[in-house]
């Protein structure tokens, strides 16, 4: 079948290791706050339902009495200004995505990171071109979990696949 050719992968703790880029620039802004950095492997805990939820959380263990929303806009400047410092492409990823390519294979990335920050993080390890279709967390108006951000084929593919799941 034809949907067989396509693959969708997600960027963070898929194809790279982000947290420690992610652990610096929420630090970064912890220190403006007057507040003690988090360690790793705490902020990694922390990591996994959007930036949002990570900062709401990370402000909560800093004990830190502003918001999520009040500082997001901080928070997106120094994670952008550094998310290719120490982020790191998991070992043989970009041997796995071409040969993927040389199959044939329709390769498709869909991250909750938002575009602008994710093309820089590819273009970065020379990945952009691997994709058929990137999409970011600010492409749409749901973000994954949500079925809307799959590129069309695989998006029927994965209804087909639940309506299929719900019957058995």
């Amino acid at each position: 079948m034809a949907w067989r050719r396509y693959l969708v992968f997600d960027l963070d703790g898929t194809l790279i290791d982000s947290a420690p880029d992610i652990a610096d620039a929420v630090n970064t802004l912890l220190q403006e706050l007057g507040k003690a950095p988090l360690a790793l492997e705490a902020v990694k805990s922390m990591i996994g339902d959007g930036a949002p939820v990570l900062l709401a959380r990370a402000l909560k263990a800093a004990g830190s009495p502003q918001t999520a929303g009040q500082l997001m806009p901080r928070f997106k400047i120094h994670y952008e200004a550094a998310s290719t410092n120490r982020t790191a492409l998991y070992p043989k990823v970009r041997e796995i995505l071409e040969e993927f390519r040389r199959e044939g294979r329709h390769l498709a990335l869909c991250t909750n990171k938002p575009s602008a920050t994710t093309r820089v993080v590819l273009d970065h390890f020379g990945l952009s071109a691997l994709f058929q279709s990137i999409i970011g967390g600010d492409s749409l108006k749901e973000r994954k979990p949500a079925r809307e951000p799959l590129p069309p084929s695989p998006r029927r593919v994965a209804m087909r696949c639940g309506r299929r799941r719900k019957r058995s």
